[in-house]
């Protein structure tokens, strides 16, 4: 006898998750928990697998949030994460049924199944390897590390990409607000995928973790600088108009272009484009100004890259 497709689903699921070793979740597109181990189950308290399958994610989020790093919103971001990269890893605070709060690391990868998408979480308790944690809820250090991490991309040590957009909406509102002008920079490493495959990942890591420092190290201190994504880059600057913002353009660009990159022995040429765009008064969001960007750098790249673009 054939199996219907629910039978097959369900079996996959057993396979992917009930074998698993750590805590383990899957999740619908809807936030609907739809399957899990009893790692899972006993990590969270529930009394059966049953009555976590009647759950969403956010029921395991705590009532209270002690800030936006911590919160329903970042699970959100989270999750359209990983639909957008495919496999990611964050950290996160959730809580048992009994209302205890969990320090988790959640290791996420979508997956399809009858063409339907999936997240599958396998999620780690963290505190277990604190020297001295006596009650992880009071651990202040350990918080800020949570913190951190939230909001900063592992390989280079710039803001991450949600990060970047956070702290982007609140100064356009601002902006507006003062009718100040609003910039923003994005910049693309022109020929990257060459590099990856002529040298390997390795090199690439490095290359992205350079133009990191190089970008830092001509811009002010307190400039919001951010991996926005792959081998582009975003750099905020509120209350900057456009002249001055194509200024700083140009010093991003001279500060890649200079001086080679020297990764493990091997000289790289590397260079990049970049598109700058001043918010205006059509712009009704912060994203209108974050396309227009990225208008300006795809023109950029159609002119033959290694240069810069306005908006």
């Amino acid at each position: 006898m054939m199996k219907s497709n629910c039978e097959t689903f369900n079996e996959i699921i057993r396979i992917l998750i009930e074998s698993a070793p750590s805590s383990c979740i899957l999740l619908s597109e809807d936030y609907e928990i739809v399957g899990c181990n009893q790692n899972a189950v006993s990590l969270f308290g529930v009394a059966c697998k049953q009555d976590m399958l009647d759950m969403q994610i956010i029921d395991l989020l705590p009532e209270y949030q002690r800030d936006t790093q911590l919160s329903a919103d970042y699970v959100s971001c989270m999750i359209k994460d990983v639909k957008n990269e495919g496999n990611i890893k964050r950290f996160l605070c959730a809580r048992d049924v009994k209302g205890n709060l969990l320090y988790l690391e959640a290791n996420c990868i979508r997956i399809t199944v009858f063409e339907k998408p999936y997240i599958i979480s396998h999620l780690r308790k963290l505190g277990e390897d604190c020297v001295g944690c006596v009650n992880l809820k009071d651990n202040t250090m350990l918080l800020q590390k949570l913190e951190v991490l939230a909001y900063t991309d592992a390989l280079t040590g710039a803001y991450n990409r949600r990060y970047f957009m956070e702290c982007a909406e609140k100064e356009f509102q601002k902006c507006v607000k003062d009718d100040k002008p609003f910039s923003i920079i994005l910049l693309d490493i022109d020929f990257f995928k060459s590099v990856n495959d002529r040298h390997g990942h390795a090199v690439g890591d490095e290359v992205l973790k350079i133009i990191a420092a190089r970008m830092c190290n001509v811009l002010k201190r307190d400039t919001i600088v951010a991996r926005y994504g792959g081998e582009e880059f975003a750099v905020l600057l509120p209350n900057v108009g456009i002249d001055a913002a194509e200024n700083v353009a140009w010093r991003i660009n001279n500060a890649i272009q200079q001086q080679q990159f020297s990764v493990d022995g091997l000289k790289i040429p590397i260079t990049i484009s970049l598109g700058v765009c001043t918010n205006n008064s059509s712009d009704e969001t912060v994203l209108d100004v974050v396309n227009n960007a990225d208008k300006a750098l795809y023109a950029a790249k159609n002119a033959g890259r290694n240069t810069v673009y306005t908006y």
